[in-house]
């Protein structure tokens, strides 16, 4: 498969997803990685060591009204939301700015009563997901502070797959000039260098098209570099947070508070958009960042899905194992430190070291701790 035709059968943040009950759709607004837990494989790194930032109030308002108009549920998210040292401050921010029946909470613990009564007042219980991995504490607190909510995961804990584990590192393929009938040999092939095999750009992109994340799933709005930045997916924004101290990591981000129109040129009558600046364009219209189709969204999917693990459905851990491992890639091994003193981390080098068991949908995440 070709990018081309992997972007045609991807989903962009403001088209509408087949994801009951969330209206439709979700798009996240992370406020911080920290978190009470440290889940295996957790999808936005918060199981990983280093310093947590916090989003300020404001930068979460200028998040919300970027949002204005969008059609599915806006989730607050991390991390734990709950463990952000201004938690009330921003319920009070989401009150103001997102209509009630559109906000979500994405939460494994309110950590205090006084916040789960906080939860009670800003977010919609039927459009929250709130998932205590096993911990009787955090159901109860929960249950007392907000008693319409539905607590998930008090007795059957989440299996999460690996993410950190960048396809570009493990998805090969035989080298087609030594190994296909070439000239050269292994030993002096320009093409692969003695390697004999070459990334599979044909079936990354392949496996690209059919994310479940993508399909089913949400983009997010965070923080990065203390800038507000906005992503076609979560796990593309929790790589460039956790990436964002390294002085040649691209930001790749939109912002969300820049002003995109779309137009034509009238030249071939083409569509295209632009940030800032109407140019040469006819029939102009301003919109939002997540009402960009997702070409726009294109060397985003170059750099994040190429550095994902998402689409190969390891089977990964239990998400609360006494035991297990976290498997990663060389691109993220140097973020991989556990915060969880003694856990493992293997560096993964190929696909065929994940096992033939797989995951069914990645985000079933109860479901496929049954299976």
């Amino acid at each position: 498969m070709t990018e081309q035709e992997c972007l045609a059968k991807m989903i962009a943040p403001g088209q509408v997803r087949p994801s009951k009950p969330y209206r439709g759709g979700v798009i996240q607004v992370h406020v911080t990685r920290a978190c009470n837990q440290a889940c295996f494989h957790c999808t936005q790194g918060s199981n990983f060591g280093g310093k947590a930032a916090f989003m300020p109030p404001e930068m979460f308002r200028q998040a919300c009204r970027s949002l204005k108009g969008y059609f599915g549920v806006v989730g607050m998210f991390g991390g734990n939301p709950a463990t952000h040292p201004q938690f009330r401050e921003l319920c009070a921010v989401m009150r103001e700015e997102v209509p009630a029946d559109q906000r979500g909470l994405w939460c494994n613990d309110p950590m205090t009563l006084e916040n789960a009564v906080e939860m009670r007042r800003t977010f919609a219980p039927g459009i929250s997901n709130l998932n205590v991995h096993l911990d009787q504490k955090a159901f109860d607190l929960f249950k007392q502070g907000w008693p319409e909510c539905n607590p998930v995961g008090l007795t059957q804990d989440s299996r999460h797959g690996p993410v950190f584990l960048a396809m570009k590192d493990v998805v090969w393929t035989t080298c087609p000039t030594c190994q296909n009938g070439g000239a050269f040999s292994s030993i002096d092939c320009p093409t692969c260098q003695g390697k004999g095999i070459v990334r599979d750009n044909e079936k990354i992109w392949e496996l690209i098209s059919g994310c479940d994340i993508n399909q089913k799933w949400s983009a997010m709005v965070g923080m990065f570099r203390s800038s507000l930045r906005a992503w076609f997916c979560e796990v593309a924004g929790a790589q460039s947070i956790l990436h964002q101290d390294e002085p040649d990591y691209p930001d790749t981000g939109f912002d969300p508070t820049d002003r995109y129109y779309k137009g034509k040129i009238e030249r071939d009558d083409a569509i295209i958009y632009t940030v800032n600046e109407t140019v040469a364009m006819t029939g102009v219209e301003e919109v939002r960042w997540w009402q960009m189709p997702i070409y726009s969204f294109a060397s985003q999917v170059r750099k994040h899905c190429f550095d994902c693990g998402v689409p190969l459905r390891g089977r990964g851990e239990l998400a609360m194992a006494q035991e297990g491992v976290e498997q990663v890639s060389a691109a993220h091994a140097e973020i991989a430190k556990p915060k969880r003193r003694g856990r493992q981390v293997v560096v993964v080098d190929s696909v065929e070291q994940l096992g033939v068991e797989r995951l069914g949908a990645f985000t079933n995440y109860i479901g496929n701790a049954r299976s």
